[in-house]
């Protein structure tokens, strides 16, 4: 666009003239982009980029995948490097996943790499991206089919959510999923939309300095659940409880990852811990002690690694 315009009426200078029309090209550039996810084609436009003169010119979705072709080319490069026997999903984050022929690339090259070993693999797809550019949240969204994997076929991948649309989707569904008229039974076609009423890993608690591992909830468990436990407390540990989760169901082995942690205080020379575990409808996971008056656990913080 700056080629064209200066091709018109000359360059413009270096300074802060060049750099004032550089961020207006930029935004007008980034609002195109967003056009052309959706059509085959958008009018570039800004009023007055220098000396009084409109730039004004049609860009083409084609014009545009051509100067994104580098980025294509990098997706092939990190799909040559990958080992796809170990792929287990695929996950698309920011706004080049709105790009069409990002989404196209993904389905068609990457697609025809894939291994005849991976036949009867399943491919579970997910697309998440941030609700703005100023805030560290993104909203998931899950693919519901599940995709088989056949050498040479095409992987279907859809966009199911954008920055745009994630805050008031976002709230829609956490509104709907806690609604009592989604709740009741009697009432036919209401049901909870995309969350799942059971959990879909199991989670297990451990005491630090222990290799034991004791179940809080189950794969297939229902949601909302009320549990007490009890755990022994090694000698000498420093009273840290760790909550782990794990792929696999029924799993007590070491192999799952931590998510959360708790202190305990006054411990004393307990020998073990009496625990209630409760999840609430959105599947968190909470801790307290069983008796209150002699020991208090408290969220001490979340694993970064």
């Amino acid at each position: 666009a700056l080629r064209s315009f200066e091709s018109k009426h000359g360059e413009i200078p270096k300074g802060a003239a060049r750099e004032k029309a550089r961020r207006r090209l930029e935004l007008q550039a980034a609002t195109v982009r967003g056009i052309l996810s959706a059509n085959h084609e958008a009018v570039f436009t800004v009023e007055s980029l220098y000396n009084g003169e409109d730039l004004s010119m049609k860009v083409t979705r084609e014009l545009f995948e051509k100067a994104v072709s580098d980025l294509t080319k990098r997706i092939s490069d990190l799909a040559g490097r990958l080992a796809w026997e170990d792929v287990t999903g695929i996950e698309l984050v920011g706004g080049g996943s709105r790009i069409p022929v990002v989404q196209e690339h993904l389905e068609t090259q990457v697609g025809l790499e894939y291994s005849p070993l991976l036949r009867r693999r399943v491919l579970s797809a997910r697309l998440s991206v941030p609700c703005s550019r100023h805030h560290q949240v993104s909203c998931v969204c899950y693919v519901e089919g599940q995709v088989l994997l056949l050498a040479g076929r095409k992987i279907p991948l859809g966009r199911h959510l954008n920055g745009d649309e994630a805050p008031s989707k976002g709230a829609a569904v956490c509104a709907s999923n806690h609604s009592l008229i989604e709740r009741d039974p009697s009432l036919k076609g209401n049901r909870r939309i995309w969350l799942k009423d059971s959990h879909h890993r199991t989670y297990t608690v451990g005491c630090e300095g222990s290799d034991g591992r004791f179940l809080i909830a189950e794969a297939g468990q229902k949601l909302q659940f009320h549990t007490e436990l009890e755990v022994p407390v090694p000698q000498g540990g420093r009273g840290i409880l760790t909550i782990f989760e794990s792929d696999l169901r029924g799993s007590t082995d070491r192999k799952s990852q931590a998510i959360e942690r708790y202190e305990i205080a006054s411990l004393g020379g307990a020998k073990s811990l009496r625990l209630v575990a409760r999840g609430d409808q959105n599947g968190i996971i909470t801790l307290s002690a069983a008796t209150t008056e002699f020991i208090q656990v408290t969220m001490a913080f979340y694993p970064t690694a």
